[in-house]
């Protein structure tokens, strides 16, 4: 039996902005074998399939979806500010909606 619960294990606070990680996580999240196509191709084949594939490959999405709005200087370092604030007010909102979609029901 498996209990899932969306949220961060422990809170990460924004040392310094490191443009390197940031490329690494994205390359990670959506590069060619990253978690986002390994993501949708499950979502696309979960039809053929029984249980709970699709939730099992959205949780590791979760992860650095809510931590990029919360460092987002690394994401986007010399972004004008007024557009950063837009992405991240959008990112935001996205992930409450995320959120409240995905919230754990027991069964």
């Amino acid at each position: 039996m498996f209990f899932h619960v969306q949220r961060l294990i422990t809170d990460i606070e924004q040392d310094e902005p490191d443009p390197a990680a940031a490329n690494a996580l994205q390359e990670g999240l959506g590069g060619q074998f990253g978690e986002m196509r390994t993501m949708m191709q499950h979502l696309f084949q979960a039809m053929n399939f029984r249980g709970d594939l699709s939730a099992n490959e959205q949780a590791p999405e979760g992860v650095p979806s809510t931590i990029a709005p919360k460092r987002f200087e690394e994401f986007s370092p010399g972004l004008d500010p007024e557009l950063r604030k837009l992405i991240q007010t959008t990112a935001e909102m996205e992930l409450d909606e995320i959120t409240s979609f995905y919230r754990p029901t027991a069964k």
